[in-house]
């Protein structure tokens, strides 16, 4: 009945809720791609629509209100997109992974498989996105993936990748002279790459923020500088933290930031108090 009251009305049907995408309108690309088969490998030309996360497609081009896709595949659950002739022992193939499972299509020309690439993995980039809520600070999270060309390594990775701009500034060089002008103390372990490297060659390395250092009366620096005559007999935790600062930033509302992160920390000690100490 409802349909034949759209029909009366000459109201448009409406399409599946495919998260509300409306993959008929304003795509970000569109085009021709051949894809394997998911089940049977075989291999099927297919009009492809990628928009707001989503790769939709469709047994011809023309895609309206009521086209029905023939699949669609949530980008933001992928993990990585890149060239796949190697593998397939074909010219201009290239595949798109998940955690699960890999997917393989083939482009018409070079120009076309690259570009497919690019636009798919500005996608993952993008729509990869989430917000970790805690009780302290809300983290805005994102998973940027890259493939390494084949005479570099993961040490020209990280040499790249140090010290990030996140916690240094941009231009690098020049906010890094910046801080060393302005910045009384050293930041210590804060700001820098920690993680593990295994004898495989696979690396996994995270940065030090919002660190919790325990100094000793034994050392002196810059950084820790106490120069107790008697040893102390309680733990003194240093608690760093930080805020990215532009143009417009109020530095009340860095400096809120920076004591809610610290909160965090602090209450970790008080946890681990509650939970270790004796106080009776």
């Amino acid at each position: 009945m409802a349909s034949l009251w759209r029909a009366a009305t000459g109201q448009a049907e409406q399409p599946n809720n495919y998260d509300g995408v409306e993959y008929w309108a304003n795509p970000e690309r569109t085009g021709w791609l051949t894809k394997q088969g998911e089940y049977i490998k075989t291999w099927r030309r297919r009009w492809f629509v990628l928009k707001q996360g989503k790769l939709f497609w469709f047994k011809d081009s023309t895609v309206t209100r009521v086209s029905k896709p023939r699949g669609v595949i949530p980008v933001a659950t992928c993990l990585t997109v890149k060239g796949a002739e190697d593998i397939l022992n074909r010219q201009y193939a290239f595949e798109l992974s998940t955690r699960s499972d890999t997917m393989y299509f083939i482009a018409d020309s070079e120009k076309e498989k690259e570009d497919w690439i690019n636009s798919i993995g500005r996608s993952i980039v993008q729509h990869s996105r989430s917000v970790t809520d805690s009780e302290i600070v809300d983290y805005d999270i994102v998973q940027v993936t890259g493939e390494l060309q084949d005479h570099l390594t993961c040490w020209d990775a990280l040499s790249a990748a140090l010290p990030v701009g996140t916690v240094s500034g941009a231009p690098k060089v020049r906010a890094m002279e910046i801080i060393d002008e302005l910045e009384v103390t050293r930041r210590g372990p804060y700001g820098g790459g920690f993680g593990s490297i295994s004898f495989s060659g696979d690396m996994d390395i995270a940065l030090a923020l919002r660190t919790m250092v325990f100094s000793t009366a034994t050392r002196y620096d810059t950084m820790y500088s106490y120069k107790d005559a008697t040893k102390r007999q309680e733990w003194v935790a240093n608690l760093q933290t930080g805020a990215g600062i532009v143009a417009d930033s109020s530095p009340e509302d860095e400096q809120q930031e920076c004591q809610n992160k610290a909160a965090g920390l602090a209450r970790a000690i008080d946890l681990a108090e509650s939970a270790f100490v004796n106080t009776s």
